[in-house]
């Protein structure tokens, strides 16, 4: 049997005929192309090119926010135009904002418009412009600060009549430093380093004078810069805004109201680092006012300031090396050897007269005030180390008996109180000193 067959609209049909069998041969069914519609009503159209392009180049502006944008420093530029169109052009405007003369030209032209003043473009743009500048001022915490303002510039050429004979929007980003109108007060504060002794006044470190700088910008009238709580300085009668200096102010008198902070800063600071001397900070907000004549304030700020510490401990001790030769069975004053120097320096600003090894010995220095530094040549290590008596025998006897000696060298150490003291007695200052005596222990 034979099988014959084909197809009609993509269904296979089959016609039986006699014969022996055959595989069906599908015939390939017409294709069908179809034509991509338009949305209804749309017309087809084709992009085509602006007849009119305007080319603004970048430039950055000074904005001062308490003055209008017309009144901003910069913003001339070189204003490129083409237009390819027809018809009398006389000028280049953005609408509402600036129109700028070109020609007259008939039909295609290039045209540069040199000094075009972008402040006049962007005029439409200035409240836009005043909150970037104001909310970057205030985000940032400054006085003055670069930014950018993104804007869409709508630019037309016109004929003689005003009527628009062809448009084009120009997307450009301005520069901006933006300026904070300034303070009413303004000090300036100059860096210094004073040396602060720990445990005694501010008022008595050494250094601390600067120019300081005053700005003024205000209709009240002026006589004094203070620092409430802890200074006031004269400035003569002043009405309205001035600029003015005070000379040799007191940095120790300005920051008074830190002094307790500073002495901790100082004798943390030594502490941690195990230190007799050690330069550091100390940061702070200085509150000045300026005052009228019956001490009302006119005006005031608050002055961020680091001021340079060097911390010093108000005294410091040294003693010399020795090695003494010890019976363990004797009294240690009777040991050999021992005489060492004994430097002392005190950086403190009281009367000292003495200095002593609190329980064993003193030693007069002759009156001093304030700092000095002096040094007992022949001190005796034996009556310093008085205290240690026992320590050193029994260190000498077990040192002698665990080694089966009968003479052997070893060392103590000790930490040794040092004092200055007034001449009454009463102790000015102290320090402790890391000591090593060499021992000679001998039976």
């Amino acid at each position: 049997m034979t099988l014959r067959g084909r197809t009609l609209l993509g269904v296979m049909t089959f016609i039986v005929l006699s014969g022996e069998p055959a595989l069906a041969k599908p015939v390939d069914a017409p294709k069908v192309v179809e034509t991509p519609k338009s949305p209804i009503g749309v017309k087809a159209q084709r992009r085509t090119k602006s007849v009119l392009q305007v080319n603004v180049p970048y430039t950055s502006i000074e904005f001062h926010t308490d003055q209008p944008l017309a009144s901003a420093k910069g913003g001339l530029i070189a204003l490129s135009v083409k237009y390819t169109g027809s018809g009398q052009t006389a000028s280049v405007q953005v609408p509402g904002s600036v129109s700028y003369p070109v020609g007259p030209f008939s039909g295609a032209f290039e045209h540069t418009v040199d000094a075009a003043d972008v402040r006049a473009l962007l005029r439409r743009d200035e409240a836009a412009i005043l909150t970037r500048c104001q909310n970057t001022l205030q985000a940032n915490n400054a006085q003055s600060i670069n930014t950018v303002h993104d804007t869409t510039l709508p630019f037309i050429v016109a004929a003689a009549d005003g009527s628009s004979l062809a448009s084009t929007s120009v997307s450009y980003q301005l520069g901006l430093l933006c300026v904070a109108p300034p303070p009413p007060l303004q000090v300036t504060l100059p860096f210094t380093r004073i040396e602060v002794v720990t445990g005694e006044r501010l008022q008595v470190a050494r250094g601390g004078l600067v120019n300081l700088g005053l700005s003024y910008h205000g209709t009240g009238s002026v006589a004094s810069l203070q620092v409430p709580g802890a200074l006031s300085y004269p400035l003569g009668k002043h009405v309205g805004s001035f600029d003015t200096s005070v000379n040799n102010a007191d940095v120790r008198a300005l920051l008074a109201n830190d002094d307790a902070a500073i002495q901790s800063r100082c004798a943390g600071t030594l502490d941690t680092n195990h230190a007799q001397q050690i330069d550091t900070v100390h940061d702070t907000r200085v509150h000045f006012t300026v005052n009228g004549a019956t001490g009302n304030v006119v005006a005031e700020t608050d002055v961020a300031y680091q001021l340079g510490l060097t911390c010093k401990r108000p005294l410091s001790a040294t003693i010399g090396y020795t090695k003494i030769t010890v019976n363990p069975s004797k009294p240690l004053a009777q040991a050999t050897g021992g005489l060492v120097p004994l430097s002392v320096t005190y950086a403190g600003s009281s009367a000292t007269a003495s200095v002593q090894i609190p329980g064993a010995l003193s030693y007069p220095l002759g009156t001093h005030t304030g700092a000095f530094q002096q040094t007992i040549s022949n001190a005796d290590i034996r009556a310093i180390l008085a205290a240690d008596e026992a320590a050193i025998l029994k260190r000498c006897k077990d040192t002698l008996d665990f080694n089966h000696a009968s003479t052997i060298d070893t060392v103590h150490d000790a930490q040794i109180t040092v004092t200055v003291n007034a001449s009454d007695g009463h102790v000015v200052a102290t320090t402790s000193v890391a000591y090593q005596l060499g021992l000679t222990c001998v039976l």
